[in-house]
């Protein structure tokens, strides 16, 4: 009888044990996550202090792509999902010299599945407009039409934690199946 409650501990374990690639993979996830919610973060409170230039909106655009997406139930079809971002061009001009930029935000532009988003980001920065810019004094050609990042850091935060967490879960785990 100890034979057989031996050969189940061994079996239970070896199902259970989650492969230190895998755990590997997950603290790099939950790390390079966290990284960058802090740069991004970073970014902004230093282009919070940069000077302001006056700027011109020169590309005022719905940007569209489609993916194909997976059905989340198994047999269910994949589905064709489209994506919008604003694709927003701008001049301005720092020590007599012009320049061209795409960055509205020390974030990276998001694509959503919700348009409405997408729309009143170019509703705020039409064709045309005249706003401002913040620009690195450093590197001039750096520039964003402004300096907050909205939610995208909280959320890389949160999911770098929940990786860095399951990781870390597995390690325990492992730990204790030996």
């Amino acid at each position: 009888m100890s034979d057989f409650g031996n050969q189940r501990k061994s079996t239970v374990a070896s199902a259970a044990a989650v492969p230190w690639w895998g755990v590997g993979l997950f603290l790099a996830a939950g790390t390079l996550l966290i990284f960058l919610s802090r740069e991004m973060v970073r970014r902004s409170r230093e282009a919070s202090t940069w000077p302001v230039t006056e700027a011109t909106i020169v590309r005022s655009d719905l940007g569209e792509r489609d993916e194909w997406e997976s059905g989340f139930d198994e047999g269910s079809p994949d589905e064709l999902v489209t994506y919008y971002a604003p694709l927003i061009e701008y001049t301005y001009e720092v020590y007599g010299s012009s320049y061209r930029s795409d960055r509205i935000t020390p974030a990276p532009t998001s694509w959503s599945s919700v348009k409405s988003s997408a729309l009143s980001t170019l509703e705020e920065y039409a064709l045309g407009l005249k706003t401002v810019a913040y620009y690195n004094p450093d590197q001039p050609e750096v520039a964003y039409l402004s300096s907050e990042v909205g939610w995208d850091p909280w959320f890389y935060g949160l999911m770098g934690t929940v990786f860095l967490g399951v990781g870390i879960c597995a390690i325990v785990v492992n730990r204790r199946l030996r």
